[in-house]
């Protein structure tokens, strides 16, 4: 799952990686120096500025902050509403990409760099740690975002959601399931009768759907080492009930 993710970046983004990931990821190296930019710590930029282009009502943030630590990365998304992971969808959203200014993969190492194994690591912890704040999950056309809770409430969930009934048969099959218990995507599969490689595209078409419908959500969790998925209402029973 994560060579296929990052092979897809690596197309979109004009590649970016010799090989695909070695290894499940390197915890990022969190640094002392700082200054506070809202509230939370952060490097001081050579140049602070911020350049907004007004696209699909998202601002677009250049170059600047650089990020190198897990409290900077959460400022940055609290900041920025909503942002993308690896890709800034063609200029429409910041992108933690764009920002984290962390060292790349370098000659003879390892893995995958400091910078791709830190944001591989901050996508999950952020929401984990903070899921009162953090929300991780897919918007229309599948690309990962993370997005802070009072956007989510206010203005992509009234705007974004779709009742599961009217999703496809598939998707609320996989809904159904849910309802017992949290699975991987694996374990879906398998409970579903979805095992052969011939069933693999429509059942991610049918999760994606669940996800940018808000249907269900990836469980925030600092332990489970696959994507675990959950109904969007038991995790974020109080979206629903403010709409």
């Amino acid at each position: 799952m994560l060579q296929t993710i990052f092979r897809a970046e690596t197309q979109r983004r004009g590649g970016i990686l010799e090989k695909s990931p070695e290894t499940e990821g390197q915890r990022a190296i969190h640094e002392n120096h700082s200054l506070q930019w809202a509230g939370h710590e952060i490097m001081p930029p050579s140049s602070f500025s911020l350049r907004l282009s007004c696209s699909a009502g998202l601002a677009r943030v250049m170059k600047d902050p650089k990020i190198r630590t897990l409290l900077q990365a959460k400022a940055f998304v609290l900041k920025s509403k909503v942002c993308g992971i690896f890709s800034d969808d063609k200029g429409q959203m910041p992108s933690l990409w764009d920002v984290v200014d962390l060292p790349g993969r370098q000659p003879g190492e390892k893995g995958w760099g400091q910078k791709i194994s830190a944001i591989w690591t901050w996508k999950n912890e952020l929401p984990a740690r903070w899921p009162d704040e953090i929300f991780y999950g897919k918007i229309p056309g599948g690309l990962a975002v993370l997005m802070a809770i009072d956007h989510l409430r206010e203005i992509h969930f009234p705007k974004t959601h779709v009742p599961v009934n009217q999703c496809s048969p598939l998707a609320q099959k996989i809904h159904a399931v849910l309802r017992l218990d949290p699975l991987t995507s694996r374990g879906l599969r398998q409970e579903l009768g979805l095992t052969e490689r011939s069933d693999k595209s429509r059942f991610d078409k049918a999760l994606q759907e669940l996800q940018t419908t808000l249907n269900i959500a990836r469980r925030n969790s600092l332990h489970d080492k696959n994507d675990t998925w959950v109904l969007f209402r038991e995790q974020h029973l109080e979206i629903i009930l403010a709409q």
